[in-house]
């Protein structure tokens, strides 16, 4: 007797037989499901990963950050100056150490922050001073403090009547120039990064 293969299954039935007695499935039913269109089933959007929470800039952290680390920068200059060489070149030093110090107390490292930016180029400013009113304090020790029998903190203290009476103010004023431009180098170059870091993280 003459057989075929049945369309859904694909099993060997009679030729006769009207639905397949293995699946059931007539052979206008399977040609009918053959042509029908894909099934899709939609789940819905795919769950989008969850961003990092944007942290807080701690200002005052970053400011505390950037005090500490910038005193590298006055030891810094202070070693320079006792050898005779221009501490001036510390200012980008004493920039550089701020700003680290400022980006890994506030949170903001690597992030980039205009704002971390200036403060640091403040403590830097306010750090080239001290080191050099340290070093000159230390100066007017080594020079008049065991002939007047003056302790260091006292050789400081009177340090701004020895440069007033030394006419030395001048000088002082140029080895600080020096230092401020170094450092303002480095500030600026800071600044044109944060300002490209954070119009980036806008357009993401």
């Amino acid at each position: 007797m003459e057989t075929k293969r049945c369309k859904s299954c694909g099993a060997q039935i009679y030729a006769d037989e009207i639905s397949c007695p293995y699946c059931g499935m007539s052979d206008f039913e399977a040609e009918a499901r053959a042509n029908e269109p894909p099934v899709t089933i939609d789940f819905g959007e795919k769950a989008q990963p969850n961003p990092e929470p944007v942290k807080n800039e701690n200002v005052i952290n970053g400011i505390v950050g950037a005090f500490l680390f910038s005193l590298g920068g006055v030891v810094l200059y202070f070693i320079l100056y006792q050898l005779n060489y221009i501490a001036g070149v510390v200012g980008l030093v004493t920039f550089s150490l701020a700003n680290l110090g400022y980006g890994i107390f506030s949170g903001t490292k690597g992030k980039g922050s205009v704002k971390g930016v200036i403060i640091s180029a403040v403590v830097m400013l306010i750090m080239i001073a001290v080191a050099e009113f340290l070093c000159l304090g230390y100066l007017v020790h080594k020079e008049l403090g065991e002939e007047l029998g003056l302790t260091l903190f006292e050789s400081i203290r009177v340090t701004p009547k020895v440069l007033t009476a030394a006419d030395m103010w001048g000088e002082v004023a140029g080895e600080l120039g020096i230092a401020y431009l170094l450092g303002a180098v480095g500030a600026v170059a800071a600044i044109v990064s944060a300002v490209k870091q954070s119009k980036n993280a806008q357009a993401q």
